[in-house]
């Protein structure tokens, strides 16, 4: 059929191509105003958030001061009073901080006395300081009550900065924890900023600021170029807010009116393209309007030949296709579940290990962990030598154990499989005592079932599932004393002391864990009261408990009152011990968590895992962490000690040690590679070094270690 020379459609087409044109044009006009309004908005809140990030780093920058004056003991009143000399010392120190801050290099140090010392490296009274800055006794006045309020507000050995304005200029105040001899006091150390020099700042770090700033520090005017404030809920406004939210800084743009001619005949070019291509297309379509039965026929009439492919028709087609999306499902539904076995599996390490036990119950419903109890226990299953245990035993004991629960009877068994270990950990729930009896006998039988046996581990029942990391940790150490009995090491009930309970509870202190402290210490006294204790031996676990506690007060540089201290040595009797040592207890904790409170958990992290992962490098110096990690040297240094408890190098030279320990038991390498591989250049200090921590060399541990001798 062909189509008529006048076609009575294309008037009607190109009418609607008319009013798509018009539509068309309106929306790439407006599309082009939106895009240019949203490009300057996003410039100028770009501009706005540097700037608040150029105020956080400078705030940040005084924090960092005010750290390395409470860990400086230059900067103790204890020390520096008791010498001239010292005190010079400090001054000089002090005056040297200037380079560290930006802003401003008038500050000044208040330890509460009449006289405060200033970074110029001198001492003045600090009433002829407030002087210089204001003759109104008033203002002065007020600035002396909010000083001594921020002094009585401190809870950490350094407080958060307190920024506030006055005498015509914005002060920093950052509260410090100092020694004085027997007792802690207060300091303050301020920061003098002025508003021009703010004002300065903010242009720098916002490039070319053409508008009006303000800093608010919640509703409170800290900072203003102009008389009247903009504030964030006027209109046109760019408002950016510290992390903390203590801090809003406002922006708002003058306004630009330029218009950029290039781009503008660009759009009008691309605008007359498109209406050129509508017009086109609209008379294509008129002319094709009568053809649509023809081209469906002709689509539809051809049969199936050679040229169409392999399938014989378009459905033969899509059923091959079908079955290939099917086919992806199934596998993508396989990976899903693995990756959710991997997930439980971590939940449940949660659980037992207990470090983070608040997250690991929120995602018990979503990974369909169900443990209902009440009565809960963990059994573990090892074997008396790990490296002879076929991993498929362990595969094939796991599936069968999956099998054994009876969730009629609300029994819930999930299991917890370390390849690399060659453990199996289960993790048993029942609703009666007797129930969980039954299930963990099962268990055992299933397990020692197979051809290989295995040596099990039973932990304690708990009512609280809280409470399965502790019997977890009796089903291991269960595990251990079956390993003592089969070599025949006397292991018979009678009491000698053995500081494992108490570094079980100085482990605790070292996490500042104190309610597993405290639960720890009275396991150690209930073991102790289960015994005829001489007061000898009383004296003696007094002075060893002491000792560990002296031993992470160095550590942390922290210090207990004496009269707790007091208290323990005064004990006469198990129970004197426990109250004392709870005190004792407490008083740590508190101070530790104060210590813990200087530093970022989230930097903390970052620092031990790059370092974990990094260790075996040949070059790992703490400089080259810090700059990896953007921080400072400082930082990497307390991140490791608060962490593991250990000076950078002693924690790198233990990382190192244990990783060759772990390739000498697992690997036949020369000591050569060994050496390369763990970090160091030098075989000849590499062996010195593992002689000196381990106390034999490579050669002879990796002996020992065939030879069953545990070092």
């Amino acid at each position: 059929m062909k189509v008529r020379k006048n076609n009575p459609l294309r008037i009607s087409f190109l009418s609607v191509a008319v009013v798509c044109c018009v539509a068309l044009s309106i929306v790439f006009f407006y599309i082009s105003y939106r895009n240019e309004k949203a490009a300057e908005e996003k410039y100028a809140q770009e501009k706005a958030e540097r700037v608040m990030q150029e105020w956080e780093a400078q705030l940040q920058m005084m924090k960092e001061v005010a750290l390395r004056i409470v860990s400086n003991y230059e900067f103790q009143p204890y020390y520096f009073k008791a010498d001239i000399a010292k005190k010079l010392s400090m001054l000089e120190t002090f005056k040297q901080y200037k380079y560290y801050i930006a802003l401003t290099e008038d500050y000044f140090l208040d330890y509460g006395e009449e006289w405060i010392y200033t970074s110029g490296g001198k001492t003045i009274d600090f009433s002829v300081f407030l002087n210089t800055k204001s003759e109104n006794e008033k203002d002065q006045q007020w600035f002396r009550d909010v000083i001594n309020v921020l002094k009585k507000d401190i809870t950490k050995i350094c407080g958060d900065p307190k920024v506030l304005r006055a005498f015509n200029e914005i002060y920093v105040l950052i509260p410090l924890k100092v020694n004085k001899g027997d007792e802690w006091d207060i300091a303050i150390l301020g920061f003098v900023i002025q508003e021009s020099a703010l004002e300065e700042r903010f242009r720098i770090a916002g490039g070319e600021m053409n508008g009006s700033m303000e800093l608010y520090e919640k509703e409170v005017a800290l900072y203003s170029n102009r008389e009247t404030s903009c504030l964030p809920e006027h209109k046109h406004v760019v408002t950016s807010i510290s992390k903390n939210g203590n801090y809003t800084f406002c922006f708002l743009p003058e306004k630009n009116y330029n218009i950029n001619s290039g781009l503008f005949l660009v759009l009008v070019f691309l605008v007359l393209t498109d209406i050129l291509l509508i017009f086109v297309i609209a008379n294509i379509f008129a002319k094709r309007a009568f053809e649509p039965i023809k081209i469906i026929a002709e689509k539809y009439r051809k049969k199936v030949s050679k040229d169409v492919g392999s399938y014989v028709n378009e459905l033969e087609e899509l059923d091959n296709i079908l079955g290939d999306v099917i086919q992806s499902n199934n596998e993508a539904k396989l990976q899903i579940q693995k990756k959710q076995r991997i997930i439980r599996d971590q939940i449940l390490c949660m659980v037992m290990n207990n470090d983070t036990f608040g997250e690991a119950l929120s995602y018990l419903d979503n990974a369909e962990i169900c443990l209902p109890g009440p009565y809960y226990c963990v059994i573990s299953i090892s074997c008396e030598d790990e490296r002879e245990m076929p991993i498929e035993f362990l595969i094939d004991l796991q599936e069968e154990l999956e099998q054994v629960p009876d969730k009629n009877e609300k029994e819930y068994v999930y299991t917890v499989c370390s390849l690399e270990k060659k453990l199996l950990n289960v993790i048993c729930s029942a609703h009666t005592e007797a129930a969980k009896d039954n299930l963990v006998e099962t268990i055992r039988d299933v397990a020692e079932s197979f051809s290989y046996k295995p040596i099990i581990g039973v932990g304690n029942t708990y009512q609280s599932l809280r409470n399965v990391s502790a019997s977890w940790l009796e089903s291991m150490d269960d595990i251990q004393s079956s390993k003592k009995k089969r070599h025949n090491i006397n292991d018979s009930y009678s009491f000698v002391y053995n500081a494992e309970g108490l570094r079980r509870i100085w482990l605790a202190l070292d996490n500042g864990n104190e309610e597993m402290a405290v639960e720890r210490l009275e396991g150690f006294v209930e073991e102790l009261s289960r015994n005829s204790v001489s007061m000898l031996m009383l004296q003696y676990i007094l002075a060893d408990f002491l000792g560990g506690i002296r031993r992470l007060g160095e550590k942390y540089r922290l210090e207990v009152s004496k009269t707790n201290i007091s208290l323990v040595v005064s004990a006469k009797s198990v129970k004197d011990f426990e109250n004392a040592a709870k005190k004792l207890i407490h008083e740590f904790c508190g101070c530790y968590k104060a210590l813990r409170s200087q530093l970022e958990e989230h930097e903390v992290n970052q620092i031990y895992k790059y370092i974990n992962e990094h260790f075996s490098e040949y070059d790992i110096s703490i400089e080259k962490v810090a700059t990896e990690l953007r921080t400072s040297t400082d930082a990497v240094r307390e991140a490791i000690l608060i962490r593991t408890g250990k000076l950078y190098r002693d924690y790198l030279i233990y990382l190192r040690i244990e990783y060759a320990k772990v390739l000498l038991r697992q690997e036949d390498i020369p000591v050569a590679e060994l050496c390369q591989k763990v970090g160091y250049g030098n075989v000849s200090y590499f062996i010195k070094l593992f002689r000196e921590v381990v106390g034999v060399t490579p050669a002879k541990y990796r002996k020992n270690t065939i030879d069953g001798i545990d070092i």
